[in-house]
């Protein structure tokens, strides 16, 4: 009996704040008080008590980072 490979899913295209967190290279904390204060490089989308991120906007952002600190998205 042959053994199917797993599926490969894609990537959400909403990321947790712990999930920015981890590939901005940043603490949880300093995430959730970047978050509340609205100082993240891309916008975040609050559903209840939480806080979502659009992937793309984040890897637009990164992609054309050219310095730590150049300015937030538009």
């Amino acid at each position: 009996m042959a053994v199917e490979p797993n599926p490969t899913y894609p990537e959400p295209d909403v990321l947790t704040v712990q999930e920015l967190a981890e590939r901005l290279g940043m603490g949880l904390t300093t995430a959730y008080q970047m978050a509340r204060a609205n100082t993240l490089p891309v916008p975040a989308l609050r559903i209840g008590r939480e806080y979502r991120f659009s992937r793309r906007a984040l890897e637009r952002w990164l992609d054309g980072e050219t310095a730590p600190g150049s300015g937030n998205a538009a």
